[in-house]
């Protein structure tokens, strides 16, 4: 886990820098811009590559129809080998979906014009564009969570309790490093946000920090969170080398410490965050006093330390059992 511990810092710290980059270097005023991107460049070129020549004009027209048949392509591979799934309506929602996403990026302000009634098309299109693209991916998402859930209630076995445990291992990963991502990146685009606009109105000094320190204590809770993935990607770790043996004792009782401290920090944060907005609530002139509670950090730790306590109880029990016999 330490080179896990190692990746995350490094991509927090690149989130944060290519959140100095997009705000500064390309002036984009919402962080979620940033999904578009790859969809921009696929539709700039899959546009120029069709006004080129006639020839490109084909190639790209079998770029379109191929990068959109992808999911449907994969739902009738695993049909063939037998493999069906209830979350595979889905994949047919995403290429009908995907046939429509990228031919928008390809020519925005023609399917604009004819499916939306906005007056100034320019000024809203990166919003709708945005709103496009959450939408695909919420739709691949849910795929994936069906998927897991679908696998979750198969039949129980040796090997399939091997695979959920390594699969839960991923998937708690992949929850750390794209919580880290999501606030170090996004959360720091809207703290340039509303420093910049401190300063633009001419705030106090105490107006134009305060959303650093709002950052910093939001953020506080949100490593304890990262913490509470990696130590339950851990238990899920020894569950996968040894049912209910001293490895998983040890690692849920690391579980259980992890969640605590995530509410001791969430608490104090919490606290100390509310305490400083009422305490300087004439230097923040006209910024709206809102009460703070980091729903998210502390239902994980709560969660966490339910789990960390049912497997230590479970390992107890079965101490005391071997005992008896």
């Amino acid at each position: 886990m330490k080179k896990i511990r190692i990746g995350l810092v490094v991509a927090a710290i690149l989130s944060f820098v290519l959140a100095c980059i997009i705000f500064y270097g390309f002036s984009f005023e919402d962080g979620a811009y940033l999904l578009i991107l790859p969809f921009n460049l696929l539709g700039r070129g899959l546009g120029r590559l069709s006004f080129h020549s006639a020839f490109t004009n084909v190639i790209a027209f079998i770029l379109y129809f191929g990068l959109s048949l992808i999911p449907l392509v994969f739902l009738l591979v695993n049909r063939k080998r037998g493999k069906k799934n209830k979350a595979d309506i889905i994949l047919l929602l995403i290429t009908a979906y995907q046939f429509y996403l990228f031919y928008f990026f390809i020519n925005p302000l023609t399917v604009t014009e004819r499916f939306f009634s906005y007056t100034d098309i320019t000024e809203m299109l990166p919003v709708l564009e945005v709103s496009l693209v959450v939408f695909y991916i919420s739709l691949w998402l849910g795929y994936l969570f069906i998927r897991f859930a679908e696998a979750a209630f198969l039949p129980a076995s040796y090997h399939k309790s091997l695979s959920m445990n390594g699969l839960l291992k991923k998937l708690l990963l992949v929850g750390a490093g794209f919580y880290t991502v999501l606030y170090f990146y996004y959360n720091t685009v809207k703290m340039f946000q509303a420093v910049e606009k401190a300063a633009g109105e001419a705030f106090s000094q105490t107006a134009q920090i305060y959303p650093i320190i709002d950052y910093i204590l939001s953020g506080i809770p949100v490593v304890f969170s990262v913490m509470i993935f990696l130590s339950g990607a851990e238990l899920a770790d020894a569950m996968k080398k040894e049912h209910l043996k001293e490895e998983e004792k040890k690692a849920a009782v690391n579980l259980g410490e992890a969640g605590k401290r995530c509410i001791y920090a969430t608490v104090g944060c919490n606290i100390l965050f509310n305490v400083l907005q009422l305490l300087l609530a004439k230097q923040l002139n006209n910024i709206i006093f809102t009460v703070n509670i980091s729903f998210f950090p502390l239902i994980t730790a709560l969660f966490s330390m339910i789990l960390a306590s049912y497997f230590k109880e479970a390992k107890e029990l079965k101490e005391n059992d071997e005992l008896f016999i």
